[in-house]
């Protein structure tokens, strides 16, 4: 592909990012210019799910597949699309295209998230015994949207399968603290008590906090998100990530200044400790709030770490 060509999907992928309503218009216009570079359909696809527009999303992926090499990945997306217009059988038949062509392959980027698609299809469609055997290719904390947010332990329960007990308090802290952000997608109250049970048997020790931090953060609690990080802060030595963690929180709730004042501490910590490869997001963030206040040169500045 082109530089130029290049350029100008990712001028759409920005304009999408911004919510600009020209987006749609722009990805089309370039499907017409380069009607044979599957990049191009590919962001049409991305800008009309965007856009909520599923059939434009399927239409451009099909578009897509003619023309590029096989690639399961290709398939994966297309079915994404199908299942979120509610077409099951389409959904089902690229998931399985995909897996057998992942498999011929040997290619496991996306082989996991297509038996866990194809399995949240069968269960819809009644056929719990293969759902039950495409389960078993995926890991027990496995997560994704399909057409809503779904765990495997919620797709077996939905194929009858009792939900196992939840591990007693005196178990390994490590193991307890794993299976409360496993679970707390499907239940909540209970993940909520736990982890604040653990913050009283384990006051002092960081973990509990952050898990904590992020069951609220899953129920959208972002002030009781911002307080347990903030007890995190205060029982462990400085670290970057737990500034990072705070600053999100803080944007979610709306506080700039408290997101920027965090993000600012985070890169100083980072840099202080010769640790700042990998904080791309970092810089991202807090180049969105820059930008926000109106401090663009700035934000251009943190966006030459990304």
């Amino acid at each position: 592909m082109s530089e130029p060509l290049d350029s100008l999907i990712k001028d759409i992928e920005k304009r999408v990012r911004a919510k600009d309503p020209t987006a749609v218009e722009r990805a089309a216009q370039l499907a017409e210019q380069y009607p044979d570079e599957p990049e191009v359909w590919f962001s049409l696809a991305f800008v009309y799910s965007m856009y909520r527009d599923m059939d434009g999303a399927v239409a451009a992926m099909t578009r897509m597949i003619d023309i590029a090499p096989p690639n399961p990945m290709n398939l994966f997306f297309r079915a994404r699309y199908e299942h979120k217009r509610g077409n099951l059988e389409a959904t089902l038949a690229d998931c399985t295209e995909g897996i057998a062509l992942s498999e011929q392959r040997q290619d496991e980027r996306c082989l996991s998230s297509l038996y866990f698609m194809r399995a949240d299809v069968l269960v819809t469609l009644g056929r719990k015994a293969e759902a039950l055997a495409d389960l078993e290719h995926v890991e027990d904390d496995h997560v994704e949207w399909t057409t809503r947010l779904r765990t495997k332990a919620a797709i077996l329960a939905d194929c009858g399968v009792p939900r196992k007990p939840w591990r007693a308090m005196s178990e390994p802290l490590d193991s307890l603290l794993d299976e409360i952000e496993i679970r707390v997608h499907d239940e909540k109250a209970t993940a909520l008590e736990r982890a604040e049970q653990l913050t009283e048997q384990y006051p002092e020790e960081p973990e509990v906090w952050r898990t904590l931090a992020d069951v609220h953060a899953t129920m959208g609690d972002w002030d009781s998100s911002v307080a347990a990080i903030t007890r995190m802060i205060e029982v462990t030595p400085p670290h970057p990530r737990m500034y990072f963690y705070r600053g999100h929180y803080e944007h979610k709730r709306g506080n700039l200044q408290a997101a920027l004042a965090d993000f600012n501490q985070a890169v100083a910590l980072a840099k202080e400790l010769q640790e700042e490869d990998g904080w791309e997001q970092l810089y991202f963030m807090r180049a969105d709030v820059l930008a926000a206040l109106g401090r663009k040169a700035e934000a251009r500045a943190d966006l030459a770490h990304v």
